[in-house]
């Protein structure tokens, strides 16, 4: 999947479903900061963790273009991925194995957790590209912005 990242923008804190993540950054500088799993027994039925605490950051790493490969897996721990550039873009290739159907996003101030439903389509034999805007949380605040997403699709 490619992801093309406007400024000022990021993920929310996500795992990865207990596949393998890379991340290859093709254009533009973007931050990858790791959080620790947040402490507490889950509570399924209010869907968030039972003990609501800040999460903890382990790791911040800046990808620059072109060279930067980033691996992540859920015994690594959870991440965002930022673009803090107030001009530029940043486009990332995201290869995910096995793919996943859903993963699950946190809260930093609370630790509180959310299902996110992902799709990913198979490679058909005569593939067509879609973009698709997705809307993501943005740093400090700002009115949620969009992100674009090449979908493949069947003609």
């Amino acid at each position: 999947m490619i992801l093309c990242w406007p400024q000022k923008i990021q993920s929310k804190i996500h795992d990865h479903a207990d596949a393998h993540c890379i991340m290859k950054s093709l254009s533009g500088s973007l931050y990858e900061v790791r959080f620790r799993w947040p402490e507490g027994e889950a509570d399924d039925s209010l869907n968030q963790t039972a003990d609501c605490r800040q999460m903890e950051k382990i790791s911040e790493t800046r990808l620059d273009a072109e060279n930067s490969v980033a691996y992540i897996n859920d015994s690594i721990g959870l991440h965002r991925v930022e673009n803090r550039d107030e001009v530029n873009y940043a486009v990332t290739l995201h290869l995910y194995c096995p793919p996943f159907s859903q993963c699950t996003t946190f809260d930093e101030s609370t630790g509180q957790k959310k299902v996110a439903s992902m799709t990913f389509d198979n490679a058909p034999q005569n593939p067509t590209y879609t973009v698709r805007k997705i809307s993501s949380a943005t740093i400090a605040g700002e009115a949620s912005k969009e992100m674009l997403v090449f979908e493949q699709s069947v003609k």
